[in-house]
């Protein structure tokens, strides 16, 4: 096996109290004494979930998921209905999911794209997880996620089964 000049091979375990890297000590506030790392130095990663039934129809609904607790970053949004809607001509059936964010002194505002909410419609395939990154990324303590639903349509079935899924990054504190 070859080997880098200045490299180290280990087999088996390594327990190091005291890690010197290249331009000093690296991280070590980020240990407590018996060397686990401490619980602020590490990004929690949080998916605030909401649903609705599998097997029934899609209803309008806003509903508060859930809140951060702590600073946090957006970083990704899934949406899935297990049965698309399959409404055609006229007025089909559809509906669009949208993603708040507010807390008690801030109104509850959209973070997606322009504001503009998440069309679910014929066009999709059942089961097509639709991922959508958020414009609005930055979050604090305290704040709330909200989901609404609206639905929409008279021609056809509306979609049945809802999943949405907001991924957040709580930052160490």
């Amino acid at each position: 096996m070859g080997q880098l000049d200045g490299s180290i091979v280990l087999q088996g375990d390594m327990n190091a109290a005291t890690l010197t890297a290249r331009g000093g000590k690296h991280g070590e506030d980020k240990f407590d004494a018996n060397g686990r790392r401490k619980a602020d130095s590490i990004v929690h990663e949080q998916i605030l979930r909401y649903e609705q039934v599998s097997g029934t129809a899609v209803v309008a609904e806003s509903r508060v998921i859930g809140s951060l607790f702590a600073d946090a970053t957006a970083v990704e949004i899934s949406i899935v209905c297990e049965t698309k809607p399959d409404g055609s001509g006229g007025d089909p059936r559809k509906f669009t999911v949208d993603v708040l964010k507010g807390n008690q002194t801030t109104a509850f505002a959209s973070i997606l794209a322009g504001g503009t909410p998440v069309t679910v419609d014929a066009s999709i395939a059942n089961r097509q997880v639709q991922f959508v990154v958020p414009t609005t990324t930055a979050g604090a303590r305290g704040d709330q996620i909200k989901i609404i639903v609206a639905v929409s349509g008279t021609t056809g079935a509306q979609g049945q089964g809802l999943q949405v899924g907001v991924k957040y990054r709580e930052n160490p504190a």
